[in-house]
C-alpha cells in the first residue's frame, strides 16, 4: 500500500543581527532558492527591522511526521540562508501564535551564569567544579552523578552565602520584558532547573514566574552538608514536570514552549510542542526545534507572530 504525501503549512522564522543578510532582496532570493527544493512559499512580512525579522508561511508535502518534517525544514532553510541567520520552522496551528505554558531552564538561560560555578567560587573550589560543569552542559558527563559530585564539593560553604547570592541573580537580557508579554498574553510561566531552589525561589519573585522547581541543598549547623535532598531534578526529571505542570492547567503538550541551553534540557526540550535552544551548547542548538544563538529572551516573542511594535505594547503591560 502506498502512502500519499500530505500538504503541511509550516511558518518559517528567521532572525538576523546584521540587517543585510535578510534585507529584502535576500529574503526574496531565499524564497526563491526554496521553491527550486519542491518548497511552496507564501507572501512573507517583516516582524522587526534591527535586528532583522521575517516570517515566511510555507508549504511542503510530506509523508512523516509533521515535528520531524519541520526539523528537515528547517536543516534546509538554514542551508540557504546562510551563515549569520537564526532559524525556526513550526507547524502553522493555532497553538504557534497562542502558547500556554512557557517553561524555562534557569542557568545561563534565565540568568547569566552557573549557580554552582559561582558557589564554587566563592567556596575557594572553582577549579574543581566549572570544568565539570561545562562537560555536563555538554552531554560529556552522567548529570546526576556529576551533580552530587560537584555538591560535594561545596561541603562546609556558609549557607548565608546562598541568600547573597540569591540577592544579586544577574538576569539574562529580555527575561524580564519577556515574562511581562507572556503575562499579558494569559501564558503561564514556570522554571524547571537543575540547579537550586534557593536561586529559583527568588526569581520566582523577581519576574513573578507561577512556578519554581530545582534541587534542594541540604544544610546542617548553618553550613552546606555537600548533599542534596533527594529527589533530585534530573533530565528526565524536567520534562517529567513540564508534563506535569501542563496536566494540571489543561494545557496541550501542542501550546507548550520549553527553552534551554545545556544537554540537561534535552528531554524537556524535545518534550514541549516547541524546544527553543536559546544560546546553546552546539549538540542542544542540532536536535532542539529552532535554536536562537544571539539577541536577548525578548527575541522568542518573535516565535509566536509578534512584531517589535507588538512586543513593546505587551512587555509594557
Amino acid at each position: 500500500m502506498t502512502i500519499a504525501p500530505v500538504r503541511i503549512a509550516f511558518v518559517v522564522t528567521a532572525f538576523a543581527d546584521d540587517v543585510a543578510a535578510l534585507a529584502d532582496d535576500r529574503v526574496r532570493a531565499l524564497a526563491d532558492e526554496l521553491a527550486g527544493h519542491d518548497v511552496t512559499v507564501g507572501p512573507w512580512r517583516r516582524l522587526a527591522h534591527a535586528p532583522a525579522v521575517v516570517e515566511l508561511p510555507v508549504w511542503r508535502e510530506l509523508l512523516g511526521e509533521p515535528r520531524v518534517g519541520a526539523r528537515d525544514l528547517r536543516r534546509l532553510v538554514l542551508h540557504v540562508a546562510g551563515a549569520g541567520v537564526d532559524v525556526a520552522v513550526r507547524p502553522d496551528t493555532p497553538e504557534r501564535r497562542a502558547p500556554r505554558l512557557v517553561v524555562f531552564d534557569m542557568d545561563s538561560t534565565l540568568i547569566q551564569l552557573e549557580t554552582i560555578d559561582e558557589l564554587a567560587r566563592l567556596h575557594g573550589v572553582a577549579d574543581q567544579v566549572v570544568e565539570v560543569t561545562r562537560r555536563a552542559m555538554n552531554g560529556e558527563l552522567d548529570f546526576e552523578q556529576s551533580l552530587r559530585h560537584r555538591v560535594g564539593l561545596l561541603a562546609g560553604l556558609d549557607a548565608a552565602v546562598l541568600a547573597d547570592v540569591a540577592g544579586r541573580l544577574p538576569l539574562m537580557p529580555g527575561a524580564a520584558p519577556l515574562i511581562r508579554a507572556l503575562r499579558a498574553l494569559g501564558c503561564r510561566t514556570a522554571v524547571v532547573s537543575g540547579g537550586f531552589t534557593f536561586a529559583t525561589a527568588a526569581l520566582q519573585r523577581l519576574l513573578g514566574l507561577d512556578e519554581a522547581h530545582a534541587n534542594r541543598l541540604e544544610i546542617a549547623d548553618g553550613r552546606l552538608t555537600g548533599r542534596l535532598i533527594d529527589p533530585v531534578v534530573t533530565p528526565e526529571g524536567k520534562a517529567r514536570a513540564l508534563e506535569r505542570i501542563a496536566a494540571e492547567h489543561g494545557i496541550p503538550l501542542a501550546a507548550t514552549v520549553a527553552v534551554g541551553d545545556g544537554a540537561n534540557d534535552l528531554f524537556m526540550l524535545d518534550r514541549a510542542g516547541l524546544g527553543v535552544a536559546f544560546h546553546a551548547k552546539p549538540r542542544v542548538a542540532a536536535a532542539a526545534d529552532t535554536a536562537l544563538s544571539t539577541g536577548g529572551l525578548d527575541r522568542l516573542l518573535h516565535l509566536f507572530g509578534l512584531t517589535a511594535d507588538d512586543i513593546a505594547a505587551h512587555s509594557r503591560a
